[in-house]
């Protein structure tokens, strides 16, 4: 028997708690988030698909995103703090860059996208809750990341890429898509750690 043919109606949801630490302005703060998404099949997955995706998504959430520092990437205090002039970060804890700044609604839009990609489209994710511990505070987002994230093309302006998609569109562990070969970053940063280093000269001299 079908479940239509039975009448049930199964609904499914994901959830997870994690620690991560939100980087605003030059200020750090270590955040307590449980998320909850809806969760809809793709009409071809298979049981499977559901072990593999789930197996995926809890890896990249509890070995990556777990105790990561999340920033803007226009946050320049937290670029010039957290990664070196080449791109590369200079901090054990694994880096999330965000297009903008890591609010729950972003943050709830970017994990929709991630873990839509680690299903390997086998799965689509409707609302996703996040509740912050520390505020008490829960935030439903109820929109669409194709609409609200923005592409590989304006994401980084300048070519050539490594990949073809950011990466909360890849299937794969990456949080970031810092280049090195982006000279626009480099620039951009190299200038910020002259600008500051040049105000630190005076106020000393």
């Amino acid at each position: 028997m079908t479940e239509s043919e039975s009448g049930a109606n199964v609904l499914i949801d994901f959830t997870h708690r994690l620690i991560l630490i939100r980087c605003m302005g030059s200020a750090m703060i270590p955040v307590r988030l449980r998320m909850r998404a809806e969760v809809f099949p793709a009409e071809t997955a298979e049981e499977i698909d559901f072990d593999v995706t789930f197996a995926k998504i809890k890896f990249w959430l509890e070995t990556i995103v777990a105790r990561s520092i999340v920033f803007c990437r226009s946050n320049l205090a937290a670029v010039e703090m957290l990664l070196a002039v080449e791109g590369k970060p200079i901090v054990t804890n694994h880096l999330m860059i965000t297009p903008y700044e890591p609010t729950d609604e972003h943050l709830a839009a970017l994990f929709q996208s991630k873990m839509q990609a680690l299903s390997g489209n086998t799965m689509n994710f409707g609302c996703v809750r996040i509740e912050t511990e520390e505020s008490g505070l829960v935030f439903t987002y109820v929109g669409d990341w194709e609409v609200d994230l923005p592409s590989m093309q304006d994401w980084f302006d300048i070519k050539p890429y490594y990949f073809d998609v950011p990466w909360w569109q890849r299937d794969d562990a990456s949080t970031l898509d810092v280049m090195a070969e982006n000279a626009a970053l480099r620039a951009e940063l190299a200038a910020t750690k002259s600008r500051r280093s040049s105000r630190r000269r005076t106020v000393e001299g």
